[in-house]
């Protein structure tokens, strides 16, 4: 069995999934047998399939909960953008949850500084789109058409077998 990012989650574990935790989009396991990362989505979760980043009224950016399709595009989006190993595995057959699988990353999270030169030396400025969610104005990321948000440590990993940096979880839109 790899090393967890977080052991004593351990205790928590229910069958063969591990809980890791959950955030504002999704439930998180970990599937040692296969050693991969498990991501519930299922409304009425805040972010329903999660967080959908678009311009509204007067330009202003801001985040909504997303539908089922939305979601897909934006993990699609997401997986072009960072080649994570982001894999949909399940869609209920209502459309009520989703479940998405990436591999499983030991290691830690990178320091500020480091993510940052990281998204710099792949293509990415720091862009402050119009907005009052401060995590728009302040965490967001633009590469062309392409924007990312929510880009803090806590969303990527480094990879202890490699040392090589992996975003996992960032919010990715289309600039129109």
């Amino acid at each position: 069995m790899a090393l967890r990012l977080d052991p004593f989650l351990d205790e928590r574990a229910e069958g063969k999934l591990g809980l890791i935790g959950g955030g504002g989009e999704a439930t998180v396991f970990f599937d040692g047998a296969n050693q991969q990362v498990i991501k519930l989505f299922a409304p009425p979760c805040k972010a329903a399939f999660g967080w959908i980043a678009e311009a509204g009224p007067g330009g202003q950016w801001q985040l909504r909960p997303g539908a089922l399709d939305e979601a897909l595009e934006r993990f699609a989006l997401f997986e072009s953008l960072f080649s994570s190993g982001l894999e949909v595995e399940t869609v209920g057959q209502s459309g009520d949850f989703l479940t998405l699988s990436q591999p499983f990353i030991a290691g830690g999270h990178p320091e500020a500084s480091q993510l940052d030169s990281w998204m710099q030396a792949h293509g990415w400025t720091r862009w402050q789109p119009p907005a009052t969610l401060d995590m728009l104005r302040h965490l967001t990321w633009r590469r062309g058409p392409h924007l990312a948000t929510d880009v803090r440590p806590e969303n990527a990993l480094v990879s202890a077998s490699d040392g090589v940096l992996r975003p996992i979880d960032f919010v990715v839109a289309l600039v129109k």
